[in-house]
C-alpha cells in the first residue's frame, strides 16, 4: 500500500459514518424477503466479493483519473448508476464487517482479515471522491455534520432544467401538463418504470436514484429522479428482449409546498405525495438526453411492463446457485458506471472489471450460503460494538 494514497484520518472519518448510516438505514427497515430468492444470501456474496475487488475497480479509475476529476465527472445526470457512489459505501462496510466477524470479531481484536488490506487506501479513494460530488464537500447525508441532502449538480445546471420544467413542462392547478399529460399519467409511468428497475435489478433499486433537494430563489424545490441502465448489458439473462428502447430517463420535477431529505440510499417526502405538488416537469431521454414530452414517456414506461414481466419470469427458473451467484454480477453492474467516465470501452469494462469480479466471488459461496452469512446485519442490528473494524 502507498501511504501516499492513505489518509488515515479522513478514511475513518469515512468508515464511521458509513458505518453509523448503514445501521441506521436497516434500522428503519423490516426484513429482506422476496418470492424468487433469499435476498440476504445474495447480498452477502456480493458483499464478500466487493471487499475483495473494489480495489481493482480503484485501481483501474485511478489509472486515469483523480479522486477529483472522477467526483466532478459525476457532477451530471443520467450517469448509470446513480446509487454507485453510496452503493460502494454500502458494500465496503457490510462486506468488511461480515469478514472481520468470519475472523472472530468484535471478540478478537487482533483478527488479520487479508481482503482488507488496502481498505484505508479505499475508503480514501471513496472519500476524496465524494468531497468532489457532492456541492457540500460531505460525505454521507446527515452524518459528521453533513445535511441530509443529496445535492450534486451545478447551480446552472438546476437552473436550466428548471426553467425548462416550467415553461414547456407547466402544470396547471387542474394537473394538466403544458406539453400533455397530468399528474396521474406521471405518477403511473415512474411506477411502472420503478418496478422495471427493480425487476431487472434482480429485486433491487439500483438503477434509480434521486438527488436534491436544490431550492429555486422563489422557494420551489427541484428533485431529480433517474432511471439509469435501462439497457444492461452485464446481469445475468439481460438481452434485447429485456432492454427498452432507450438507454436512461431522468426526469426534473418542480414542487412547491414540500420538505424532502435523504438517508444513505432513500429519500423522504413530506409530505409523502410528493407529485400532487408538483408544478414543473422536465424530462429527458437516451445517451444524448433529448427531451421528451410526459407521453412519450408513458409510451416509454408501458413498454417497460412487458419487459419486467418477462424478465421475471427468467428468474424463476433460474437454479438454486444462480440465485445467489448472480448476486455478483449485479454488484459488478452497479460499480460500472465509473470505467466509462474514466474512458473504458464496453467490452474493458466487461474483461477487466465484470468478469474478474464474478470470478472473485466464487470463492465465497459457501461462507455466503452459511449459518454465519447473516453476522454483519445482526452486528448492526443488535448494537455491536465498535460499528465497524478499525483498519489495521
Amino acid at each position: 500500500m502507498s501511504s501516499a494514497r492513505v489518509n488515515r484520518d479522513l478514511a475513518d472519518q469515512a468508515r464511521v459514518q458509513l458505518g453509523d448510516a448503514v445501521r441506521a438505514f436497516l434500522a428503519e427497515r423490516t426484513a429482506v424477503d422476496s418470492p424468487l430468492f433469499d435476498v440476504s444470501t445474495k447480498m452477502a456474496y456480493g458483499n464478500y466479493a466487493a471487499v475483495r475487488s473494489i480495489p481493482l475497480l480503484m485501481d483501474l479509475v485511478s489509472a486515469r483519473l483523480t479522486p477529483e476529476e472522477l467526483g466532478r465527472r459525476l457532477k451530471t445526470v443520467g450517469v448509470p448508476l446513480g446509487l454507485v457512489m453510496n452503493g460502494l459505501g454500502w458494500v465496503l462496510t457490510m462486506g468488511r464487517i461480515q469478514l472481520y466477524k468470519d475472523a472472530g470479531w468484535p471478540e478478537k481484536t487482533d483478527v488479520v482479515v487479508p481482503e482488507d488490506a488496502r481498505g484505508a487506501e479505499v475508503l480514501t479513494w471513496w472519500a476524496r471522491i465524494m468531497q468532489t460530488y457532492r456541492n457540500d464537500g460531505g460525505l454521507v447525508p446527515g452524518q459528521g455534520g453533513t445535511p441530509e441532502t443529496y445535492e450534486v449538480l451545478p447551480d446552472e445546471t438546476v437552473a436550466e432544467m428548471a426553467n425548462a420544467a416550467l415553461t414547456e413542462g407547466a402544470v396547471a392547478a387542474d394537473g394538466t401538463a403544458a406539453n400533455g399529460g397530468d399528474r396521474d399519467m406521471l405518477r403511473r409511468a415512474i411506477a411502472e418504470l420503478d418496478m422495471f428497475e427493480f425487476v431487472t435489478h434482480a429485486e433491487a433499486r439500483d438503477g434509480i436514484h434521486h438527488h436534491g433537494p436544490y431550492k429555486l430563489a422563489d422557494g420551489r424545490t427541484v428533485l431529480f429522479k433517474e432511471f439509469t441502465d435501462l439497457q444492461g448489458k452485464y446481469m445475468p439473462s439481460k438481452d434485447d428482449a429485456n432492454r427498452l428502447p432507450v438507454s436512461r430517463i431522468v426526469i426534473a420535477l418542480v414542487m412547491r409546498d414540500v420538505e424532502i431529505r435523504f438517508d444513505l440510499f432513500a429519500v423522504y417526502a413530506e409530505p409523502e405525495n410528493l407529485l400532487d405538488h408538483v408544478e414543473g416537469i422536465a424530462i429527458y431521454s437516451d445517451d444524448d438526453l433529448h427531451r421528451i414530452t410526459l407521453p412519450e414517456l408513458a409510451e416509454i414506461a408501458e413498454a417497460s411492463v412487458k419487459a419486467q414481466r418477462d424478465y421475471f419470469l427468467k428468474m424463476a427458473r433460474w437454479d438454486d446457485r444462480t440465485k445467489v451467484t448472480h448476486g455478483a454480477s449485479q454488484y459488478a453492474t452497479d460499480f460500472h458506471a465509473l470505467l466509462p467516465l474514466a474512458g473504458y470501452s464496453e467490452d474493458e469494462v466487461r474483461t477487466l472489471w465484470v468478469e474478474p469480479f464474478e470470478k472473485a466471488a466464487e470463492d465465497y459461496y459457501d461462507r455466503a450460503t452459511g449459518d454465519t452469512r447473516l453476522g454483519a446485519f445482526e452486528h448492526l442490528l443488535g448494537g455491536g460494538e465498535p460499528t465497524t473494524p478499525p483498519f489495521a
